[in-house]
């Protein structure tokens, strides 16, 4: 027997989505979501379509989170976990100022405290 076409699609989804790219849905859920918040903006169509932009908006979460417990499930099947999580390797990597601007920061802080 063949596998269904749900099940199918779902394994590319989740093959896809664990890859660093984003899937053609998540570029409509950013398109989608952007447009309800510029939406959002103009008081005229929000009161017109306020139940519209709000269920677009909780579409998008559902869809944002969905994806990110498919990224968590493949990272627990490589045996990762969830170290990724909370890497903040590849921020400082990108940034590597970041370090020396928060270290700085939290200096300002303290002696505005004393």
């Amino acid at each position: 027997m063949s596998k269904p076409l749900v099940l199918s699609a779902l394994a590319q989804f989740t093959a896809r989505t664990a890859g660093r790219n984003m899937t053609k849905a998540a570029y409509a859920a950013v398109a989608a979501g952007v447009a309800a918040m510029v939406v959002l903006t103009v008081a005229p169509a929000y009161e017109v379509a306020h139940h519209w932009v709000d269920a677009v908006l909780w579409v998008c979460l559902v869809y944002f989170v969905f994806e990110w417990l498919v990224r968590l499930r493949h990272m627990a099947r490589q045996g990762r976990g969830c170290s990724s999580c909370v890497d903040f390797r590849l921020p400082m990597a990108r940034h590597p100022d970041l370090a020396e601007t928060i270290d700085a920061e939290a200096r300002r802080r303290a002696q505005e405290n004393e």
